[in-house]
């Protein structure tokens, strides 16, 4: 049996001259790994192409081999126009496919995450707005389709990750923030953009602190690094 499915790639990592380890995302079996030949020379050139983050591809491989293994086809989907050649969306793109990798579980499917995803990828390829707020709203987004997605129902200034609400008193713990950053938050929570763009450090310590609401709530999550190179691009 062949199992067929949609994917993302997350990640690639050279194997040898002619292969790369590739981590993908995929609609039918969750984070999955594939050992893809992309031959040599020129011939090559097109197929690494296909191995960058938030490529959109389809492959196919047998439903009988566990871990790493050879896809019987690995096709690109759909052809991403804007994301692999603007420096702004391939960086977003690393972010999205780290926070992604970590969110994801090995072999098991989540079609409702998989299409929320998938759909992003293609908001931030034909996006014609400003981008700075994209990561944001794409944690947001992610946490919510979880099930974890913070609420903006309770009054209060001061947003506890731990409970994922507002409140009106800090809580005992260091896990809140409150001020210019948790405003911000309750405008995106309640689908409302800012009037004007917030300053380097408030959208920097709310991203921050929206990876640790991530954090929190997805057992095992491991950190997360692609929001530094991000941090120094939106400036």
């Amino acid at each position: 049996m062949v199992h067929d499915s949609r994917a993302i790639v997350l990640s690639s990592l050279r194997y040898s001259d002619s292969a790369y380890v590739v981590r993908t995302f995929t609609e039918v079996a969750g984070g999955r790994s594939f050992l893809v030949q992309v031959g040599k020379g020129r011939t090559a050139q097109s197929k690494v192409a296909l191995l960058q983050p938030l490529t959109l591809v389809h492959v196919a491989w047998r439903a009988d081999r566990t871990g790493l293994a050879r896809p019987v086809s690995f096709q690109r989907s759909e052809i991403l126009r804007s994301i692999p050649f603007d420096t702004i969306r391939s960086c977003i793109a690393l972010f999205v496919a780290e926070l992604t990798g970590r969110a994801i579980q090995e072999e098991h499917g989540d079609e409702a995450l998989f299409r929320f995803v998938w759909t992003e990828v293609n908001a931030l390829d034909t996006a014609t707005g400003p981008l700075t707020l994209f990561p944001h709203r794409f944690v947001l987004g992610l946490s919510e389709v979880l099930g974890f997605g913070p609420s903006s129902i309770a009054k209060g200034d001061v947003f506890d990750l731990m409970e994922g609400q507002f409140c009106t008193r800090y809580p005992a713990h260091v896990h809140h923030i409150s001020g210019a950053p948790a405003a911000l938050l309750r405008q995106l929570i309640d689908g409302n953009g800012p009037s004007s763009l917030p300053d380097e450090e408030v959208r920097s310590e709310l991203l921050n602190a929206l990876i640790d609401h991530c954090r929190i709530h997805l057992q095992g999550m491991r950190d997360m690094h692609s929001h530094l190179v991000l941090r120094e691009v939106l400036r």
